[in-house]
């Protein structure tokens, strides 16, 4: 069980204590986000070179931040969004080589640049990752990457001093109560 899961016992938490909040996820956070979803993680598609691949993101982050996440915002509400800029950050930026300060560039051209307020990283053995990965019923090609390209994943995330990295070795419980402590702090 991992990210997934703590974002709905976070959302409980959240209604428990009144808190008023936006469940959402990238990209498919929108219409347009769940069709471009679709095309990124479609095996066939393993041929979309990485800038190709940051604009499909930039025109779904740029769609959702308008018209799903600035409204929720503009009404007081918390968004919680499973996956954002980190993800592009390391997948395009570090991992296929466009660069962190690229795709940060790109971001500010597409108006697409929203830095969260808290990124929350669970990090568990890369071999158990790659595991589960595989197992999957909708894997996608990212899935079916190497052992070493996932390695290469979790330690692109630890170039980011900005998230809060979080073991998943931990029970469910675990994670939350750390998850929901950052969180109650905030409040």
């Amino acid at each position: 069980m991992g990210k997934s899961t703590q974002v709905k016992l976070l959302t409980r938490k959240l209604a428990e204590f009144r808190v008023p909040f936006l469940q959402t996820k990238e990209p498919g956070g929108s219409a347009l986000g769940q069709e471009l979803r679709r095309i990124l993680l479609d095996l066939k598609h393993l041929k979309l070179d990485p800038e190709a691949q940051l604009c499909l993101l930039l025109a779904a982050r740029h769609h959702h931040i308008h018209q799903v996440i600035r409204p929720a915002l503009a009404q007081g509400k918390w968004v919680l969004c499973d996956r954002f800029i980190h993800s592009s950050l390391v997948y395009q930026g570090i991992i296929q080589g466009l660069g962190v300060e690229r795709v940060l560039k790109m971001h500010e051209l597409c108006d697409a640049l929203l830095i969260p307020d808290m990124t929350f990283v669970l990090q568990e053995d890369v071999a158990i990752s790659k595991r589960r990965c595989e197992r999957r019923f909708y894997a996608n090609h990212w899935d079916q990457e190497t052992l070493e390209c996932h390695q290469k994943i979790a330690d692109a995330y630890l170039e980011f001093s900005d998230c809060i990295f979080l073991e998943k070795g931990r029970s469910v419980k675990q994670t939350h109560r750390r998850i929901w402590g950052y969180v109650e702090e905030y409040i």
